[in-house]
């Protein structure tokens, strides 16, 4: 039996300072972490302690030990069984400061029938009473002497770093058949007292939950008053208080609210909903605790529950989460870019986003070219499984779309080369918001143009050019081009007045044409002459001069307007000729 309490209690209390051994945080960092390591796992011994209890209101001189299992006031009843009084609970603190080099020795009084520690801390000595600091139910009141259940993952901190004084006037502590040495107040009102939860360690830093305040808060070894706020945990639980717990366990961090269990990740600062506990109606969770990797809730009608009323749900592991079970979306189309596509999938889990590359990793397949491809999405961290979605790739968008051509009657329009598609769907409208039809469908890659005749003169059209490609059956389409407006040419115009007006000179007028820009007056000297252009312009009237005399010329007169980036010439009105007699 010594060997297996022996070997018992040195495994537990290893594994239980193994990071706080090599740890670089303080002797009082130390100090709290395990105190409240210690309350969070252990629980008092209240099934055999109450018998005792009944037995000595008949008979006061009935033996503790006789109703008392022996291990119960072991530390291997402590760190192995979970189920102490306050001597296993002081030894196993006692044992496990001394091998933090933290110096420590057991305070007792008889009057009390009590025993808890004094440490030496920054060369000052402070009361800890662990067994008084873990929370019990109380039957409805406040009194301590009360025995029921233990309060699942609730710690308290009372009786934490007190001086002398400080001990009576918390409580339990009115005697003075104990060592009274300690009388600094340094801790006395400290503000861990608003917390009533553990303090938690994890990679290096402590985080708690300011339980008046409903906030998880990051330590910065003070005082608190320079701490860093992380999360609300408000809650509405039926009893008016906050009852949220805080558990470190395996690289996690979890907390729970009145019906729920979250894990918050201190890196990306997110939360993640991993376990709502069945309950009857009208409990809230008033007691939680994680321990390798296994959760457990204490859920009741009350805070302050009589044994017997509650409902442990007990489940674990907590870690993996199939990946299947989180909402999946943001698994879009693409286009062709002549390299290998992804997908920046929006995954979230218990409401909160996940993040890639730690909650989870995509793989894509058939992710060149254009037509089917795969996103294969595979859990990582905390989920498991993968899942398998398809996303289609289309032709890359028409670009450079231009007007090359346009008259009164016809536009031509080209394009530059789709590198992904094999042909084009050209659509018009004949308002930019209108509705656009497919006019021409072109199945060669290599035809970049296309001329629509028929069309009504000084109007404007609107074009949109699709490419496109037909794989497996399937038409993969791109998304249209740009809208590019274009306009035919104006009617022709009508010369209203020609003459041989002064010497060596023709005066020429023509009527104005609706559309049109400008006008451009061509000339030429006799029937086999070549027409130069002598003007361009706004002007409804121009005179030519310094002709020659006895020559005859020929005058013709076309509009001009813009249609996207040229201009959109009339056809030439009838030809004017005059014969230079002054």
């Amino acid at each position: 039996t010594y060997k297996k309490y022996n070997d018992g209690y040195k495994k537990a209390a290893a594994k239980m300072i193994a990071d706080l051994k090599d740890s670089s945080i303080s002797d009082l960092e130390k100090l709290l972490i395990l105190h409240d390591r210690i309350v969070a796992f252990c629980e008092y011994d209240f099934k055999n302690h109450e018998l005792y209890q009944k037995a000595v209101a008949n008979n006061p001189y009935v033996v503790l030990e006789d109703y008392i299992p022996p291990e119960s006031f072991t530390m291997y009843g402590a760190l192995v069984k979970g189920v102490a009084v306050c001597e296993g609970y002081s030894k196993a603190y006692q044992y496990m400061l001394n091998q933090l080099g933290i110096e420590n020795y057991l305070c007792s009084s008889q009057s009390l029938n009590h025993v808890w520690n004094i440490v030496k801390l920054n060369g000052k000595y402070y009361h800890v009473d662990v067994t008084f600091d873990d929370p019990q139910s109380k039957g409805g009141g406040d009194g301590e002497n009360y025995i029921g259940t233990d309060r699942t993952g609730r710690v308290s901190h009372k009786y934490f770093l007190r001086s002398t004084n400080g001990m009576k006037t918390a409580g339990n502590h009115k005697a003075n058949d104990f060592d009274t040495t300690p009388n600094y107040t340094t801790y006395d009102n400290y503000f861990w007292q608003e917390s009533e939860t553990a303090f938690s360690l994890l990679n290096g830093e402590i985080y708690y939950i300011n339980n008046a305040q409903e906030k998880l808060m990051r330590w910065a070894g003070g005082n608190g008053k320079n701490d860093t706020y992380l999360h609300s945990v408000e809650d509405s639980w039926r009893y008016s208080g906050n009852y949220a717990c805080l558990s470190a366990d395996n690289g996690h961090l979890y907390y729970n609210t009145s019906d729920t269990v979250y894990e918050y990740n201190v890196k990306k600062d997110t939360v993640l909903k991993i376990h709502t506990p069945k309950k009857d109606n009208g409990k809230d969770i008033y007691g939680f605790k994680v321990y390798d990797n296994i959760a457990y809730c204490d859920i009741a009608s009350s805070p302050y529950y009589f044994a017997g009323q509650v409902l442990l749900d007990k489940y674990g592991p907590i870690k993996i989460i199939d990946i299947n079970v989180a909402s999946i979306s943001n698994i879009v189309d693409k286009t062709y870019t002549g390299g290998k596509i992804t997908q920046t999938p929006y995954i979230t889990y218990g409401g909160k986003k996940l993040v890639l590359n730690t909650d989870y990793k995509v793989d894509c397949y058939n992710n060149i070219a254009t037509g089917k491809a795969t996103a294969k999405i595979t859990g990582k961290g905390n989920f498991s499984g993968s899942v398998t979605k398809y996303f289609y790739i289309h032709p890359k968008k028409v670009e450079k779309l231009k007007v090359k051509k346009a008259t009164a009657s016809s536009i031509t329009i080209s394009w530059a080369k789709s590198p992904s598609g094999t042909g084009y769907a050209i659509l018009r409208a004949t308002s930019k918001k209108g509705t656009y039809k497919t006019i021409k469908l072109i199945n060669s890659r290599s035809t970049v143009s296309y001329t629509n005749k028929k069309l009504s003169k000084n109007k404007t059209y609107y074009y949109k050019v699709v490419a496109f490609k037909t794989v497996g059956g399937k038409k993969y389409t791109s998304v249209a081009s740009s809208i590019l407006t274009a306009k035919t040419a104006t009617s022709a115009p009508k010369i209203s007045y020609y003459k041989n007006t002064s010497s060596k000179a023709v005066k020429l007028k023509w009527k104005k044409v609706s559309g049109a820009k400008g006008y451009q007056v061509y000339m030429k000297c006799g029937s086999k002459g070549k027409y130069k252009r002598i003007y361009s312009g706004s002007k409804l009237t121009y005179t030519a001069k310094k002709l020659k005399k006895g020559k005859t010329y020929y005058f013709k007169v076309r509009t001009y307007k813009k249609s996207g980036s040229v201009n959109a010439y009339s056809s030439y009105c009838s030809v004017k000729k005059v014969k230079i007699k002054k």
